[in-house]
């Protein structure tokens, strides 16, 4: 089972910044007050707690929300290929990059990281060069050869597609299996 916490990292980098902002500004509240308030302290010790405020507060605040933020929007951005993808029973890796307007191997990546973060179910067919939703697999059907011209198709496809042959340009229909009823398991 595939773990959900890259899901929270974006929240936990966020939360951690906005945390150090607040001990930043804690920080320089502490300078300010010692500086205008009881007891007064030398005007040279404001610098010194400025010194130690920025770079131990300010630098990683500000670092870890760009980072939260950076991990939320990529967070967002798979949840919407995954939702995407799901639209598709099976879909050409080329087709899928040239949508996503990035190289076959950047979408591959992008496939399988949805897949391991447990996103979307479903494997690459090396064979035909496709990503195919494991809700698909026993929805579909084969075709050997055309049955107007006799072409030789060896094609590979899902109920509810529409097949035509490349040579004749004919809409091959095929018979759908029919559920089985009581009376046909009787026999």
């Amino acid at each position: 089972m595939p773990s959900n916490l890259w899901r929270v990292k974006g929240r936990l980098y966020l939360g951690l910044g906005v945390l150090f902002l607040l001990l930043f500004v804690v920080g320089v509240l502490i300078g300010v007050s010692y500086y205008v308030g009881y007891p007064y302290y030398e005007p040279g010790n404001l610098p010194l707690i400025t010194a130690v405020c920025v770079p131990t507060a300010l630098v990683p605040g500000l670092l870890l929300i760009l980072v939260g933020r950076k991990a939320s929007l990529k967070e967002k951005e798979l949840i919407a290929f995954t939702a995407w993808v799901k639209t598709y029973r099976r879909i050409g890796l080329r087709d899928l990059a040239a949508k996503l307007g990035k190289s076959q191997y950047e979408a591959e990546q992008t496939l399988v990281t949805a897949v391991d973060r447990g996103l979307l179910k479903g494997f690459i067919d090396r064979a035909t060069d496709e990503f195919v939703l494991q809700e698909a697999v026993g929805q579909e059907n084969f075709i050997e050869t055309c049955p107007r011209c006799g072409a030789n198709l060896q094609k590979r496809f899902f109920l509810g597609e529409t097949v035509t042959c490349p040579y004749c340009h004919s809409v091959i229909t095929t018979k759908t299996p029919k559920p089985p009823t009581e009376s046909t398991q009787r026999e």
